[in-house]
């Protein structure tokens, strides 16, 4: 593949389509396929070397096997190396773009993040706390969003991924009394999870 052209690669249920300037330098391009993993929904694609650097991304598009209908928009790329890459199923494939080389196939995400609270309980006085914390984890595609409420009214939430940890300041503008707090986590394959509590101010 020199790296001064696009470059283009396509075998039964793996498409590959590397623009110009990618590369860094020619590639003497190596592909192979072995058996689907478990839980998978393709064969293992292994796309020249993990160590391969790009300069930037390229499409990547992988046709599943036996996906069901109801999994479609749960389906993902995953690396062998590092987890998910995301993606999304369109016209027979699940396609990303990506910045790695390697060992790849279609895998799905059903699973909800978690979250766990970290200083509140139901019904807990937290006059003297300044805050409100929380780690949230999610298994696969990643945490996309989160949004905290009190009393129905969104506040705003502060995060640290590397941490997983999120955080919510009180204001002085916050009342005395009994308050309701509602945190919505989503991942990138849309499932959600919900944390409500009660609390007193």
């Amino acid at each position: 593949m020199p790296h001064n052209k696009e470059n283009t690669f396509s075998k039964e249920n793996i498409e590959l389509r590397i623009p110009k300037g990618v590369l860094y330098s020619d590639l003497d391009f190596i592909y192979s396929s072995s058996a689907k993993p478990a839980g998978g929904y393709s064969e293992i694609h292994h796309v020249h070397n993990p160590l391969t650097p790009l300069f930037t991304t390229y499409e990547l598009r992988i046709k599943p096997t036996n996906l069901p209908t109801h999994l479609q928009d749960k389906a993902l790329i995953a690396s062998v190396q590092s987890g998910s890459e995301g993606g999304k199923f369109q016209d027979g494939y699940v396609v990303v773009n990506t910045r790695n080389l390697g060992s790849f196939y279609v895998a799905v995400d059903t699973i909800a993040p978690r979250i766990v609270p970290r200083n509140l309980t139901p019904g807990k006085n937290v006059a003297q706390q300044s805050k409100i914390d929380f780690t949230i984890s999610d298994n696969f595609s990643g945490i996309q969003s989160f949004d905290g409420y009190i009393d129905g009214e969104w506040v705003l939430m502060e995060y640290d991924p590397k941490n997983k940890h999120l955080w919510h300041t009180f204001t002085s503008s916050l009342s005395k009394g009994k308050h309701r707090f509602k945190l919505v986590v989503k991942d990138w394959k849309d499932n959600e999870k919900v944390y409500e509590a009660d609390f007193n101010r």
